[in-house]
């Protein structure tokens, strides 16, 4: 099925792409699109989302550091999804 860039929209590294945070991401995407998830992922990520919610965090890329993911604080009016809406998308598909 295609996927969509709404959550992922960055050309992630390599090297970041087993990250926890872009997993999760990978999962409400599957979610969203109504594929068939697992159970334990959907309760990983239920319970991720959760966390980012309470403390009003969103996901944010950036490439040029380590970990690459960070959970940074939730911009409102802005970052109304579970990412931090980037200035300028670097990707117009999925990695």
């Amino acid at each position: 099925s295609e996927r969509r860039p709404e959550l992922i929209p960055w050309m992630v590294k390599e090297e970041h792409r087993l990250a926890y945070p872009v997993a999760m991401l990978r999962v409400e995407d599957r979610r969203r699109r109504g594929e068939i998830v697992r159970t334990t992922d959907l309760e990983r990520l239920d319970a991720w989302k959760a966390r980012l919610k309470d403390d009003g965090l969103v996901v944010h890329y950036d490439p040029d550091t380590a970990g690459g993911f960070w959970l940074v604080p939730k911009r409102e009016g802005i970052d109304e999804d579970m990412i931090r809406v980037p200035d300028h998308p670097t990707s117009s598909t999925w990695e």
